[in-house]
């Protein structure tokens, strides 16, 4: 019994030192687990997004103003109802142009034919000159669309010129004749020419 437990003792330091300790091996599994996320693409018209081709919206076409919209002013319609008998006006005037002319050329066959001197003859001759004028600047008041008014006004200051051509060539040889007629289209055509302006509701500008 004693030999046993002496065998024993002597045994247990040899046993420990041939033991071999056990080796602990741990296992780790890594399981790769696919996502189920999808990314989701930027909507098609993002400014941002690589790939996407068609511009950012520039405005309305329609509506001007607007940046991608026509621009300039709007068009303008005369008012309705508007009536102009200017033209008509114009062409009365210049009938009564000519028919100064006229008389300034008969008074010049009067001076030719003698019984007229030079003094009288120019001094006469301005007043017809003078006539002219002012009716050519009656046409041209009304040539650039004028106030009726003052249109008026310078007809009338014609009409009063005109009036005195019978006494102021009264007593010229070879004027007795053709003067009252030629005096009495004058004064129609001025008349006419005054009638027009007042009948038109508005001016008519004319080149």
């Amino acid at each position: 019994m004693k030999f046993l437990l002496w065998f024993l003792l002597l045994a247990a330091p040899l046993a420990a030192q041939t033991t071999t300790a056990p080796t602990l091996v741990f296992k780790i599994v890594v399981t790769t687990v696919p996502s189920t996320s999808t990314t989701t693409p930027p909507p098609v018209g993002d400014p941002g997004s690589p790939g996407d081709t068609g511009p950012p919206s520039t405005g309305d076409p329609g509506h001007p103003g607007d940046p991608g919209g026509p621009t300039g002013p709007p068009t303008t319609t005369p008012p309705l109802g508007c009536v102009s008998f200017y033209t008509g006006a114009i062409t009365a005037l210049n009938g009564v142009y000519t028919n100064l002319l006229r008389a300034q050329q008969l008074y010049a066959s009067a001076y030719a034919a003698g019984g007229i001197d030079a003094t009288t003859y120019n001094s006469k001759l301005n007043s017809l000159v003078a006539m002219q004028l002012y009716s050519q600047d009656a046409r041209d008041i009304i040539r650039i669309g004028g106030p009726a008014d003052v249109i008026g006004q310078t007809v009338n200051a014609v009409s009063t010129e005109v009036a005195t051509l019978p006494t102021l060539l009264a007593n010229v040889p070879l004027m007795a004749a053709p003067l009252p007629p030629l005096v009495a289209d004058i004064q129609a055509g001025l008349s006419n020419a005054t009638n027009l302006v007042n009948t038109s509701s508005c001016a008519q500008s004319n080149p």
